[in-house]
């Protein structure tokens, strides 16, 4: 808390008070300067050693400080938030992620192959070993969406409950309900939070349609970023000729995952690979980490606290310097 460096003020026009405050001082001390003689010469040479006659204007001095100290506290100074409190707060993202039986198909990885559910574990706990500041909540989804974890600061059991996740068991089970996740992931989260839906196929499953329900996150002041992960897959299947890898057709519905984010105010992203996804994940925060910061950076809010107490030690000296410090001085 600072009051000499601020300069901004929520109403730097009233500053030209300052014309009559100024005019209004000069004016008193003026009045308060005495006029001598020339045979009054001997006795101002020893006056003028005097302390008291020396300290003779101070309380007009605390005064004049004090009206104009008054001036710039109703001109309001500004204080923006301190950047290194600011960059210790983080965002609140809500991971939605489809757990769809399509997501069993097999992709390269960091030179290997895994599924892609797999492959997305282990992209995002990497991503969220690098968010110390952020909250996490983690939302999978197949015919049904479900939380596996609630908003929460503790990103090592969210990796723990992410590691949990698996595919349906059975055919009833399976499906993807892109709508009925994006409301249940919204309903946990508050205005200025994040959503980060992740799905490699169509909405086919749900009582939500998903443009209804974007519309429902937009109301609510959530972002949505979309991506869709894409890229050859297959599946190893029974065959007459033995156990055969079987590509696996991608059939992201791109138009409504893009319509979604840009309903909400997000963006959509294709991910081909896992490597592509991992520098979406961390797109996404850098956009709204940045956003963040800059909204907080444009508040403010008044900075009166050290102006007033100044004021009020002002407002205390001048009395006691003309009635204590120079009592017996004649007016």
């Amino acid at each position: 808390m600072s009051f000499l460096p601020s300069t901004n003020f929520a109403h730097p026009a009233l500053f030209l008070l300052l014309i009559p405050a100024s005019i209004a001082v000069f004016a008193r001390f003026r009045a308060r300067t005495p006029s001598f003689s020339s045979g009054d010469a001997p006795l101002l040479s020893a006056a003028s050693r005097s302390w008291r006659v020396r300290l003779r204007s101070l309380p007009e001095v605390f005064e004049a400080l004090a009206l104009f100290l008054s001036v710039w506290l109703l001109a309001c100074p500004q204080r923006f938030p301190d950047p290194a409190q600011e960059s210790a707060e983080g965002l609140a993202i809500a991971l939605v992620i489809d757990r769809s039986s399509s997501m069993q198909a097999i992709i390269p990885y960091d030179g290997s192959e895994m599924r892609r559910i797999d492959g997305v574990k282990a992209v995002t706990r990497e991503f969220l070993s690098k968010r110390a500041n952020d909250q996490f909540s983690l939302i999978t989804f197949a015919r049904y969406p479900e939380t596996n974890t609630p908003l929460t600061p503790n990103r090592s059991v969210l990796a723990d409950f992410l590691q949990l996740v698996e595919l349906p068991e059975t055919e009833a089970e399976d499906g993807t309900a892109i709508g009925d996740a994006l409301v249940l992931a919204a309903a946990h989260l508050e205005e200025k939070s994040i959503i980060i839906l992740l799905t490699d196929g169509q909405n086919n499953r749900g009582e939500t349609d998903p443009a209804e329900a974007a519309k429902l996150a937009a109301g609510a002041g959530v972002v949505v970023y979309t991506i869709g992960l894409g890229g050859d897959g297959y599946v190893m299947q029974d065959t007459f000729f033995g156990r055969q890898p079987v590509g696996v057709p991608v059939s992201l519905d791109e138009k409504l995952m893009t319509s979604i984010a840009e309903e909400t105010g997000g963006r959509y992203y294709r991910a081909d690979n896992l490597d592509e996804l991992a520098r979406f994940y961390a797109d996404i925060a850098e956009r709204e980490t940045v956003k963040l910061r800059n909204e907080r950076e444009r508040r403010s809010e008044p900075d009166l606290e050290a102006g007033l107490a100044l004021l009020l030690a002002l407002l205390v000296l001048a009395p006691v310097a003309r009635h204590l410090l120079l009592k017996r001085m004649d007016p």
